[in-house]
């Protein structure tokens, strides 16, 4: 079932894009990425922000939380 363009619900819908859509462009024009290393002495990998924040992650713990198909059995 395809909605007119009328209809209240597709202008809530197209509304609610255009909404994110701006914010998305906000963000992408002012963000910067942060600076990644890994250590491998200490197996840290460290993250600074562009703002000089600095936070230190065990690389172990780093794995353990990662839900991308890389590093979970894809089809699990």
């Amino acid at each position: 079932m395809t909605l007119p363009d009328e209809h209240p619900v597709v202008k809530l819908y197209n509304t609610l894009a255009q909404s994110v859509d701006g914010e998305v462009e906000k963000i992408s024009a002012t963000a910067q990425a942060p600076h990644v290393r890994y250590e491998t002495g200490s197996q840290l990998v460290i993250v600074r922000t562009p703002d000089g924040k600095e936070k230190k992650i065990k690389a172990l713990e780093l794995r353990k939380s990662c839900n991308c198909a890389l590093c979970v059995e894809e089809f699990s």
